[in-house]
Parts: structure tokens; sequence; C-alpha cells
């Protein structure tokens, strides 16, 4: 399992090998098409103004501030925090002038409830059942709880089933969404990261097949895709 100590020596290149301009790997494909996927149901899902953001498991801070760059007119508090103090400090570094507080996550004052709460990439390197029910207490009755999860029936695992997943929890999303329904209503689920084997050797091909594979069967075959993205409202 990935601890913080490679999440300290990954900080300062986290989002550079993650989400280029142009992705040339599959795995940089499906981390660009999920916060693509994140900004649209946030912007399809809040409305008004004076709202308050946590992203938890923020890395170095690379979702968040595109939050912050879409919606700042929404969320008046953004916040991140993260496992990794090498983490934090990029993120604090590279936030520049926007107004986004960034701390730990075991030393950060988490005041009220939240409207939003973003936790991507995360749950399935901790305690899933006590990461439910921390955002439980967090989100606000009103508010929502957006995060992802990856499981087992996916073609990623079906290909590569004896391949070290480095998850603390590996399961299927049948029991993940038992799990949700202890504590939340699921409003949206979306499928991302189908992995298709070999195309990203050619990644001016792979640019035009991955988008367009994953729109054609994502309505059809969501089990297969890497992660789902939950869309949650408090019970």
């Amino acid at each position: 399992m990935k601890d913080t100590h490679y999440y300290d020596k990954e900080s300062s290149q986290y989002s550079g090998k993650r989400y280029p301009a142009h992705p040339s790997t599959y795995v940089q494909s499906f981390y660009l098409r999920r916060l693509k996927l994140v900004l649209s149901l946030v912007g399809k899902t809040v409305r008004g103004g004076g709202l308050r953001l946590i992203e938890i498991g923020c890395a170095d801070g690379v979702v968040t501030r595109a939050l912050y760059d879409r919606f700042s007119d929404v969320f008046s508090d953004i916040a991140g925090v993260d496992i990794s103090p090498k983490m934090i400090e990029e993120a604090k570094a590279q936030a520049g002038e926007r107004r986004i507080s960034f701390g730990l996550r075991d030393t950060y004052t988490f005041i009220g409830t939240y409207d939003l709460v973003v936790e991507v990439g995360v749950i399935n390197y901790a305690d899933y059942g006590e990461e439910l029910r921390f955002a439980r207490r967090i989100v606000g009755d009103g508010g929502y709880f957006l995060c992802s999860i990856a499981g087992t029936s996916s073609l990623w695992n079906r290909l590569k089933p004896d391949e070290d997943k480095g998850f603390n929890n590996f399961r299927s999303y049948a029991e993940y969404e038992a799990a949700i329904r202890e504590h939340f209503t699921i409003l949206a689920s979306v499928p991302v990261g189908l992995f298709i084997p070999h195309i990203w050797k050619v990644p001016v091909l792979a640019r035009i097949v991955q988008p367009l594979c994953e729109s054609v069967l994502s309505p059809f075959f969501p089990n297969l895709f890497h992660e789902k993205l939950y869309l949650l409202k408090p019970l």
C-alpha cells in the first residue's frame, strides 16, 4: 500500500506526471478524464454562492486548484487536506494567489460541515468504511459527497489479475455500493478509465480511440471501467 513516504517522494512531480496538456499513456488519460468528469459533475450539481468545499487526499492540490479556478464564484471557502507533509508544502506553493487553505489531515481543524466534499483516488487506499463514516460527519445535510472507487470487475483487473494493485481494499462495486447506501443516496455513478491493451503504444491514435470507446461503452458496461465516480447525498 502507498504510504506517506511514497507521497512525500512523489510531491515535486505528482501532477506533472499525471496531468500533462496532452496524455501519452493510459494512466495520464485516466487522470485527465477523471478530472474533467469531476468538474462536470460539480458544475451540474452546485448552485448559488458562499458555499464550502473540501478535498480529502488533495495531493499537490491539482484537483483543488481546478475546482477553485472553475467555481470560485460558488465556493467562498475552499480547502484541501492530505496525509503527506511534502504534498501540502507543494500544494501551498502551487496555489499562488488562490485563496485555498491546505493542511495535514491528521491535524487539520474541520469546522462545521461542508456543502461539497471531494475524495478521488483515496478510498481504495484507506479503510473504506471509516472514510464513508467520516464523510457523512462532515457533509452538510444539504451537501454532496463526490468520491471515486476502483472495483474488481474492471477490465484492468481481469487482464492483470496477478498484478499487485497496491490497494488496502479492493472489492466489487456491488460491495462498495452496499456500504455507501448505509450513509448516502447514490445520485449518479459515472465510470471512468477503460483499460484497452496496447493502444497507448501510439499516443496520437489512442487520444482518439480511448475517449471514443469510453463514451460508447460506459452506458452498457460500466463495471468494466477502472473506477466509478459517485455523486452522493447524505441520508
